[in-house]
Formats: C-alpha cells, sequence, structure tokens
C-alpha cells in the first residue's frame, strides 16, 4: 500500500539529500511513533514495508519515533549512512523549537520538535515560498522556547510571545560538530534485518561449537581417569 508514500510526497516534497559543512543530510522523512523499544526494529521494517519505504531511523527523543523515506534505487546507496536533519538539530537545539532554515539552492527547510517529539510533517524540503507558507501556517499553533529563521519577513511576523525567542542562525553556523550520533544515521530497515539474523546465526554457531568442545573435553577427562585407575 503506496497511498501513505504518495501522500507524503505531496504534504513534506521528496526526500533529498543536502550537504552542510562537508557532510550530507537526510530531509523530507515521514515521523510516525513507535510502540515499543524492545521491538522497534520488527515495527519498523513492517511499516516500512507497508508503506514501501526503504530508508529508516529511530529517534529517542521524550517519546520513542521513527522516521521513514522512500528514495529511488539511484539514491539509496547515497542515502544509507547520512545523518538525518532533525534528529540530530533535535538533539542540538533542544525540546522545543521551530526552524525555517534558507539555503543557498534557493530551497528551504521546515523542522521542528515540541515537548521533545518531532512534530510529524515538520520535517520537510521544498521552494523557499512554499516552506515559508508551511512555516506561518504552524508557528502559531505551538509555544516554541526558539523560532530559527535568518529571513527577515518571517522574523517580523512572529505572533505574540516569540519576541526574544528569534535565533538568527543558519544550518552552517549550527551544525559545527565534528561528528554526530550513529544512532541518527539512516539504514535499511530491510537490511537491517539481515544483520540481527546473521549475528544471530553467528552466536547460534558459537554456542554449538562451544557446546560439541566442551563434550570432547568431557570425554578426554573420562579416558584419563580410566586409564588411570586401570594403572593404579
Amino acid at each position: 500500500m503506496a497511498k501513505n508514500r504518495e501522500n507524503h510526497k505531496n504534504d513534506q516534497s521528496v526526500t533529498r539529500i543536502i550537504e552542510v559543512n562537508g557532510k550530507k543530510f537526510l530531509v523530507g522523512m515521514l515521523w510516525q511513533p513507535l510502540l515499543s523499544a524492545a521491538g522497534s526494529g520488527k515495527e519498523i521494517a513492517a511499516f516500512a514495508k507497508e508503506q514501501d519505504m526503504n530508508i529508516a531511523v529511530e529517534y529517542s527523543g521524550l517519546a520513542l519515533q521513527a522516521g521513514y523515506a522512500h528514495v529511488t534505487e539511484e539514491k539509496l546507496k547515497e542515502s544509507i549512512g547520512a545523518w538525518c536533519l532533525v534528529p540530530v538539530l533535535a538533539t542540538a537545539l533542544g525540546e522545543s523549537w521551530l526552524g525555517a532554515f534558507d539555503l543557498d539552492t534557493g530551497l528551504s527547510i521546515m523542522a521542528a520538535v515540541h515537548d521533545g517529539k518531532i512534530i510529524p510533517g515538520c520535517d520537510a524540503i521544498g521552494p523557499r515560498d512554499e516552506i515559508h507558507a508551511m512555516v506561518a501556517s504552524v508557528i502559531s499553533m505551538e509555544e516554541w522556547d526558539k523560532f530559527y529563521t535568518t529571513d527577515e519577513a518571517l522574523a517580523s511576523s512572529i505572533p505574540p510571545g516569540l519576541e526574544g525567542r528569534v535565533v538568527a542562525k543558519t544550518l552552517k553556523e549550527i551544525l559545527v560538530a565534528k561528528r554526530y550520533s550513529k544512532e541518527h544515521k539512516a539504514y535499511s530497515p530491510f537490511q537491517t534485518n539481515t544483520r540481527v539474523f546473521i549475528l544471530g546465526a553467528v552466536i547460534v554457531a558459537m554456542l554449538v561449537a562451544a557446546w560439541f568442545g566442551y563434550q570432547w573435553y568431557q570425554k578426554e577427562i573420562t579416558q584419563k581417569q580410566a586409564q588411570a585407575a586401570e594403572q593404579a
């Protein structure tokens, strides 16, 4: 059932990879809550299969969430291993903020976190006027600790209560760390299951080998004890 994926494309634009300060970030993901940390791998794989998504990432803020995307086969290899932008920003900027980040390419990014959760629909990239319109439509829906934008028009049209909370910083100024958490890297949910299966098979093989080794050792001990008894 690919309907949700198509809606995701229409509502949040196509997922893209951007480069900031020499690092690649994935933008434009569909965010969903996760029911259980213990079974998150199976849950993510099942949702990805049902919705025809081939990229995923987990985010454990104040609530456990997963982000999903569908990229073309040509972009799949490049996407796997890229950092997912909004989880990285969420870790850096805190539990409640809204951002409208303009890029040099003429595109803009909308990102938002509230109560420690990434807001579904607020991980988007697209033409500047469209993203700015989306930001203007959500800015009064929550009470934000910070509003990140370098656009004067957006900054001047903030609702009452946001005065003094506007931060004029670009992504280049925010994303200055040398590295970020591996947990925020995109992966294939299906390859993850394969890795888990292989690791499980290796562990089983090691346990079987250890059991046979123990049996051989016990047999050797028994034989030596029998020989010692005969000689006595």
